[in-house]
């Protein structure tokens, strides 16, 4: 049975800087992870969607120039935005996963089964740790109604290989909303549906507005 200081199921952003910190702080670490090492964030949610968003906030900041000297037709190829987006993102967990392993930090793939307060297995491995880390993240919460075979999860998303002529957003959250915004400036008609009595409930009501004006700009409804 292998020993280590702190033990981090998880490898998300939370869980590696710390885990980089405390390795060269001269603790013994190991990182748990039975999906791509980096997590969410680096792999399917955050750069990804940062990446993408660069291509749509270029198209919003040159349609406000329209009537205005800036004429000519740009646009966003949603394929090929799509494949540099794959080969700027897929090879980031395999670099990071070097990284890791450089500093000195062991890297165990599958999923993790506590033994007791001190012990958990991996596989075949059985590992002990004076502390254990959990940061395992989320996962999408699939709506469970009729036709949810069509619905796609941030995840999805943000790898579609193209896009449809129309396309439905449930939630008016900050997410639901980004994404809207940025289908739409790729071209696709945006509808956004919220049970609720207004979007982006948990924000300042005065910019929230100033947001919704915005989008009244370029989505359908």
């Amino acid at each position: 049975m292998e020993k280590f200081d702190v033990i981090f199921v998880g490898s998300g952003h939370a869980n590696w800087h710390a885990a980089v910190d405390l390795q060269k702080a001269g603790k013994k670490v190991a990182i748990i992870e039975k999906d791509l090492i980096a997590g969410t964030c680096t792999n399917y949610g955050c750069n990804a969607k940062i990446l993408l968003d660069g291509a749509a906030d270029l198209i919003h900041q040159v349609s406000s120039y329209v009537g205005m000297g800036l004429k000519g037709d740009l646009h966003i190829d949603w394929p090929e935005l799509m494949a540099y987006k794959r080969a700027t993102i897929n090879p980031l967990h395999k670099m990071l996963e070097q990284q890791f392993k450089a500093l000195g930090i062991k890297i165990y793939k599958g999923t993790a089964t506590f033994l007791d307060d001190r012990s958990i297995k991996v596989g075949e491995e059985i590992l002990s740790a004076t502390d254990f880390i959990i940061g395992t993240g989320q996962i999408p919460n699939h709506l469970p109604i009729e036709g949810n075979e069509w619905l796609h999860d941030s995840r999805e998303f943000l790898d579609l290989p193209k896009l449809p002529k129309h396309m439905t957003f449930i939630g008016a959250g900050i997410v639901s909303l980004e994404f809207a915004m940025l289908v739409k400036a790729a071209g696709t008609d945006v509808t956004i549906i919220e049970f609720a009595s207004g979007a982006l409930r948990e924000f300042n009501a005065k910019y929230v507005e100033k947001v919704l004006q915005q989008m009244k700009k370029y989505c359908s409804k």
